[in-house]
């Protein structure tokens, strides 16, 4: 049975607090890393109402897995890789935030806020 997820309502203002990847506690360390999640094409028969999965293996590679709309079956597979956004010291790494400060807004229906944290990388699947 799917759990069901609060959502924010619309037209309504919520309070946007900074997330620990943003405004760490001094000495402390994040607990979570965030990344996106990208793909160049998604085919019609990929059902995205449904849960998927996300399967991490060796080396940074990442397999995506989603519904497809005629059986119900996880079948429509997307492969790739995790690269981590270089540093705003001149990182090495080929995968870029537009300026180091790339971020998700992440809702809280507890507290009724949104909390915003720093996107670490992101996964590159085709």
């Amino acid at each position: 049975m799917a759990t069901q997820v609060a959502q924010p309502a619309a037209n309504v203002e919520y309070p946007l607090l900074l997330g620990p990847s943003l405004a760490p506690e001094p000495g402390e360390e994040p607990e979570h890393l965030y990344a996106a999640l990208r793909y160049d094409f998604r085919p019609a028969s990929a059902d995205i109402e449904q849960p998927g999965m996300l399967v991490l293996g060796k080396d940074n590679r990442v397999s995506l897995y989603l519904a497809n709309a005629a059986t119900c079956e996880l079948d429509v597979l997307f492969a790739g890789k995790y690269e981590a956004y270089g540093n705003s010291n001149g990182g090495s790494s080929t995968a870029q935030g537009r300026d180091g400060l790339d971020c998700v807004a992440l809702f809280d229906p507890v507290s009724g806020s949104f909390r915003l944290e720093l996107l670490q990388g992101q996964y590159n699947t085709k």
